[in-house]
């Protein structure tokens, strides 16, 4: 009797093992973020050190109480970027694997008396995936998607001629896509799909005591993105490509200061520590590694400059650059120091710019436009 109750009680300890080994599994997450600074092409050359100022269109994505200090009545602006980010290796050859993607930045914002508001799309993460195979004469094309989308809201009240508060109300999609073509006639097509949805509330304050001091504050909560349908795995023919997503809380404090035509910028991000979470792509097939991230909360010193050698009645030209050391996110992989530099020609309202993020393994491009309209009084 004894020995058949040590028998019970042995399978039962194997099956809660298996259990829990299998819900841990199936809490793997993506990490669909990254460390760099991202926004508009004046964030990206000052080193991402910008929470203290966010005076344009730039707030909508970054500290959105700076729009109650917006120097325009309106402005708008949008720019386009280029990722390419070798950070690990996800099918062990020894070579770190990135797939180039691009994501945009739009946004307009408004100011009207204390009050500043505005709206604003960006895909902070937008990656895509193919493999081509030949087999016998015949062509398969397999093609992953993940893609991040946020639209944002933001609000701000400027409650002294120091002081002011903002949130931005942020709506996030995230869409996953997995979809097989072949050049053989008698081979079915598949294309299968998922969306998981988040809302997020961003707050923050600034304080600007006079005309050269500035410093800034804001929040962003965790977005998680649990509704993945996960079971459409099994139509992908063994590639593991659905799977929750995951973009932990920020919490940013910054400082600015103006001495005539120069801005100098220093931010600190705090990202928060986050467990069961992998690198996109890892273990996608079985031949691929499982690349984990530490778990381990991240700092992030950010630094910029603003120089405006050129200020006229309708010509303005800036120069912008700026450096920060990128902690590792996954396990095995060090850190990465980052130059940043870019230049903006406004004429007018019009204004045409470019960034460049670069750093070992990683380069970040940018091109954007903008319309700053009447100067507010």
């Amino acid at each position: 009797m004894v020995k058949n109750s040590n028998c019970f009680f042995l399978q039962a300890s194997i099956s809660l093992i298996l259990l829990l080994s299998c819900f841990s599994y199936a809490q793997d997450r993506y990490g669909a973020y990254g460390l760099f600074p991202q926004g508009s092409h004046r964030v990206m050359a000052m080193g991402g050190a910008y929470a203290a100022l966010s005076d344009d269109a730039t707030g909508v994505t970054y500290n959105p109480a700076g729009l109650a200090f917006q120097p325009y009545w309106g402005d708008l602006g949008g720019n386009v970027n280029t990722v390419y980010n070798r950070e690990v290796d996800l099918d062990g050859d020894g070579q770190k694997d990135g797939i180039p993607y691009t994501y945009h930045y739009y946004a307009a914002t408004f100011r009207a008396g204390d009050f500043g508001f505005g709206v604003g799309s960006n895909s902070p993460y937008n990656l895509n995936i193919s493999f081509n195979s030949d087999l016998g004469g015949f062509t398969e094309t397999r093609t992953l998607q993940l893609t991040v989308e946020t639209f944002n809201l933001p609000v701000a009240y400027r409650i002294s001629k120091q002081w002011s508060f903002g949130v931005n109300l942020q709506g996030h999609t995230v869409t996953e896509r997995y979809r097989f073509v072949s050049t053989n006639p008698s081979t079915s097509e598949v294309d299968v799909a998922t969306k998981a949805t988040a809302a997020t509330i961003v707050s923050g304050i600034m304080f600007r005591p006079d005309e050269t001091w500035s410093f800034g504050l804001f929040y962003s909560p965790r977005a998680e993105f649990n509704d993945i349908n996960s079971e459409l795995n099994n139509q992908t023919g063994g590639v593991n490509w659905f799977r929750n997503v995951v973009i932990p809380s920020k919490t940013t404090l910054g400082g600015a200061y103006r001495l005539d035509r120069w801005v100098f910028t220093l931010d600190l991000d705090h990202f928060e520590g986050l467990s069961n979470v992998q690198y996109v792509g890892s273990q996608l097939i079985p031949e691929f590694r499982r690349v984990e991230f530490d778990g381990k909360e991240k700092w992030v010193l950010h630094g910029g400059v603003e120089w405006n050698p050129v200020s006229t009645n309708m010509w303005d030209w800036y120069l912008r650059a700026g450096s920060y050391n990128e902690p590792p996110r996954a396990l095995g992989v060090g850190s990465r120091q980052h130059t940043t530099f870019g230049t903006e020609l406004r004429y007018w309202v019009l204004s045409l710019s470019a960034a460049v993020d670069g750093a070992e393994n990683f380069a970040n491009f940018a091109v954007g436009l903008g319309v700053s309209l009447k100067p507010y009084l």
